[in-house]
């Protein structure tokens, strides 16, 4: 199978196309066909070797994200079979619960080889079935940028209707972050650099935009726009 390394990723800005052996799943393991997968700025600090100190070699696979089918499973999993669409995240032993840092010790795309690759073999119980109305594009952008968002939003900040919540900038954490605020029913205001940007996001439901080039006092612009209540 297919697979790309990092190699010297750092200074030439290029993966390597290489072939790897498929793996065959062990007991309470899945084979996943990786259908989709996405880069976030994680990835690139990865590939850079500039991610939380850790020394990654050069035939490191990348990327944390990634969707796909069960292809085989080893003895003992049921909960997931050959033919399902699914998914799962890059801390794959984070399932429930509040974090434990030991947790970083298995990390796909880290620790362990990423999802830029054909096929890649998962712990079973990590794996999470993709509904038929979400695609396997839209499923790999949910792991890292959706659950950061969906954890600053809802689980820390605790964003009620009615709230008001700023998004700083327009990466995928921010566009997140204004769609879960939305459907909680908070009014969002998202700031950009650049006006095309605020008229998609815009389109995607913000309900106001402010381009901190042109207004470097973007603070000031939500207090005006809240009443001088703020966010």
């Amino acid at each position: 199978m297919k697979a790309y390394e990092i190699h010297d990723f750092g200074k030439t800005g290029k993966l390597t196309l290489v072939d790897r052996p498929v793996p065959t799943p062990k007991p309470g393991e899945a084979l996943i066909k990786i259908r989709a997968t996405g880069l976030n700025a994680r990835d690139l600090s990865i590939m850079a070797g500039t991610q939380f100190g850790h020394t990654i070699p050069p035939t490191h696979i990348p990327l944390s994200d990634m969707a796909g089918d069960v292809i085989a499973v080893g003895n003992g999993v049921t909960n997931v079979a050959p033919g399902d669409r699914v998914t799962m995240t890059h801390y794959w032993r984070w399932l429930d619960g509040a974090w434990d840092e030991s947790m970083r010790e298995e990390d796909y795309a880290m620790t362990l080889d990423g999802f830029l690759v054909e096929q890649a073999v998962v712990p079973a119980a990590a794996l999470i079935k993709l509904p038929d109305s979400i695609s396997y594009e839209e499923a790999s952008t949910l792991q890292s940028a959706g659950l950061t968002a969906w954890h600053a939003v809802v689980e820390a900040g605790k964003v009620k209707p009615g709230d008001t919540v700023v998004t700083i900038g327009t990466g995928g954490v921010s566009v997140f972050a204004m769609q879960w605020a939305k459907l909680v029913g908070a009014r969002v205001i998202v700031t950009s650099s650049s006006d095309a940007k605020l008229a998609r996001m815009k389109e995607l439901g913000a309900d106001d935009g402010i381009n901190y080039a042109s207004q470097p006092e973007w603070s000031k612009t939500v207090m005006d726009l809240t009443g001088g209540k703020g966010a």
